[in-house]
């Protein structure tokens, strides 16, 4: 194998990897903005 495949292989895996993260972020991005509002509130 070559480098050039080796890349390739590197680069769809990390693709891959990436694709749950991005999902559960989204997910969950509608508590976030609820958390980060109630911090930012002052009392």
């Amino acid at each position: 194998m070559n480098r050039a495949t080796l890349y390739n292989v590197l680069a769809a895996f990390s693709v891959l990897m990436g694709i749950p993260i991005f999902a559960v972020f989204i997910a969950f991005q509608k508590y976030l903005v609820q958390i980060y509002a109630m911090g930012g509130v002052k009392a």
